[in-house]
């Protein structure tokens, strides 16, 4: 998914790495000059664990 919004955005204007509890996430958000937003956010709890995936499209005001 992410190399999706990426071809279709450009890269995101932010790009952070954080880890809560056991969780490590990774949050990439896409920012608009209509104040709209996409975030992509995975995480990753147990290296055996699948990763988990979420696009939130959060709309201009």
């Amino acid at each position: 998914m992410m190399p999706k919004l990426v071809e279709l955005y450009g890269k995101p204007e932010s790009n952070v790495n954080a880890k809560e509890g056991p969780e490590n996430k990774r949050i990439a958000s896409f920012k608009f000059a209509d104040g709209a937003l996409i975030q992509h956010i995975s995480n990753i709890s147990k290296p055996a664990r699948p990763c988990t995936y979420t696009v939130v499209y959060k709309k201009a005001p």
